[in-house]
């Protein structure tokens, strides 16, 4: 590699990620990612390097003399980046407020609600930047997210904003069509449709809440790539998807859903409103907070 040419951003967070919370797991959660994309940038950053940096046993790793070499200064760049770009964010009272977040959340439950933020804080520009990864605040331009995780983050300021329950969905004309759905055996010859960028196997916590083992004789799957995805599977008529009832709500009051089963079962996981500690008085970051905790 050209010593003058960096590795990548992407590969270097998360080396040092991994570093800070002694393991994949950690890292993954931080950077909303799975272990697996974390271990595929750490070879990334081995192959951009050229040299050595850390052994893997499992999901746990060991750095060696190199790793430890990079490690540290890295951490402290990271950290100073963190807080040239907080200094700088105060000097623009102006701007608008950006907020990141994943695809489902945004168009399901967000964006239906915003008008009336609008009408409360005219003043407050607001723009959405949609992404399955959790950013860093100190490397992007964004003033705060809403994320979904099974633990609040470290070091970050987190509130809790929606506690979901899963269940079955799918059209009224797959329903009539397929019906009645009163059993979870019922759904052992219909296509279930799943995302793959759940972190959380929901089919599988939901036949378990049932006391039903997932059959194998299922026609699973219909695989896309975002529970807003299986969604609109499911209200195109391509079989029953599983998701979240708030953010399904607005399907649901227009029909386009169905929720054909009384049981639920809890997300393993959390929406949580996300910024730097010592962002989260800013006057446009606190009014969002305030209002997005009004909606709840």
């Amino acid at each position: 590699m050209d010593n003058k040419k960096i590795p990548n951003l992407a590969a270097l967070r998360a080396f040092e990620a991994v570093v800070r919370h002694k393991g994949l797991t950690g890292a993954a959660d931080e950077l909303s990612v799975t272990p697996s994309a974390i271990s595929h940038r750490l070879r990334q950053l081995e192959t951009d390097v050229g040299i050595k940096l850390f052994t893997l046993n499992g999901r746990r790793l060991a750095l060696t003399t190199a790793g430890e070499e990079l490690v540290f200064p890295l951490s402290d760049a990271f950290e100073k980046i963190r807080r040239a770009v907080a200094d700088t964010r105060r000097l623009d009272a102006n701007r608008p407020l950006m907020i990141t977040m994943l695809h489902n959340i945004a168009v399901n439950w967000f964006l239906p609600r915003l008008p009336e933020f609008s009408k409360l804080h005219p003043d407050i520009e607001v723009r959405l930047f949609l992404t399955a990864e959790f950013i860093d605040f100190s490397l992007e331009s964004a003033d705060m997210a809403i994320r979904y995780s099974t633990s609040p983050w470290p070091d970050l300021h987190c509130e809790t904003l929606l506690e979901d329950r899963l269940t079955p969905l799918c059209s009224p004309e797959f329903l009539n069509q397929h019906g009645p759905l009163t059993s979870p055996d019922d759904l052992k010859s219909l296509p279930l449709i799943a995302s793959s960028t759940r972190l959380t196997d929901d089919w599988g916590s939901w036949f378990r809440m049932t006391g039903h083992a997932p059959s194998t004789s299922n026609r699973l799957r219909v695989i896309v790539d975002s529970t807003h995805l299986s969604m609109q599977a499911a209200a195109n008529g391509l079989g029953v998807a599983i998701a979240g009832l708030a953010l399904a709500n607005p399907m649901i009051s227009r029909n386009a859903l169905v929720a054909p089963y009384t049981e639920t079962v809890a997300e393993r996981g959390t929406y949580y409103i996300v910024c730097p500690e010592d962002w989260r008085h800013q006057k446009k970051i606190k009014r969002m907070r305030n209002w997005l905790m009004s909606q709840t």
